[in-house]
């Protein structure tokens, strides 16, 4: 994405309104095993993976995690 700036206009032009994890290095990709700016993660507030792997960004795929992760789950007792 480049500069700080220039993801700043990348979100505002996108509408994006999720948190993006940005960073002028490639450590954080390295980290994740991220390769291309399409390569999409999930992760928790502690930075911990919810999603196996870098997978390529879609709409639909961003919907589906967030489906499974937000339904309902039965606690025994």
């Amino acid at each position: 994405m480049g500069s700080y700036e220039n993801t700043q206009e990348y979100l505002a032009y996108t509408g994006v309104t999720f948190t993006l994890l940005w960073t002028e290095t490639w450590e954080v990709w390295d980290h994740y095993g991220m390769e291309t700016t399409s390569d999409f993660i999930l992760l928790d507030p502690e930075g911990n993976r919810l999603t196996e792997r870098p997978v390529p960004y879609s709409e639909e795929t961003i919907e589906n995690l967030l489906t499974e992760m937000t339904e309902p789950v039965e606690v025994a007792g």
